[in-house]
């Protein structure tokens, strides 16, 4: 059994309440979990609330909650973003919901528990090194901006 502290899924998902939307309740449960994780590492503010929208797109782009994402929703992902954005913004938005992933799938957070209980079904490693974007240079701007 895991502890119930700031930021698990049993301090944030209250036992015997039913709720009219569960996978809404547990979606946000699962951001606000997050981002006091974040916090207590003494991360920015601004850091967090940015992350948190990138989660939250990626949510939109798949119309699907995250114990329900997987492998080809990050890639399919991916390509859509490609040539649409800054190779760093392309990076910055891939390593977010990576970082997320990787806290819902934590199991002492609780999540994939939680999720198989309400759902039948938990958070899955959705990145790798075969999905994810290298970092090949120290500068990826262009190069015209270089000092």
């Amino acid at each position: 059994m895991m502890a119930d502290f700031p930021g698990s899924a049993t301090a944030l998902i209250p036992s015997g309440v039913t709720f009219l939307d569960p996978g809404e309740r547990v979606f946000e449960a699962m951001l606000e979990g997050w981002k006091r994780q974040q916090l207590s590492r003494h991360l920015k503010t601004d850091t967090c609330k940015d992350r948190l929208r990138v989660a939250r797109d990626f949510q939109r782009f798949t119309n699907e909650y995250p114990w329900k994402w997987s492998h080809q929703d990050f890639t399919d992902y991916g390509a859509s973003l490609h040539g649409r954005v800054a190779t760093s913004t392309f990076r910055h938005y891939q390593n977010s919901i990576r970082l997320f992933d990787e806290y819902i799938c934590d199991a002492r957070y609780g999540w994939p528990e939680q999720c198989r209980r309400l759902f039948g079904c938990s958070p899955t490693v959705i990145c790798d090194q075969w999905n994810i974007a290298e970092h090949t240079s120290d500068f990826e701007g262009k190069a015209e901006r270089r000092p």
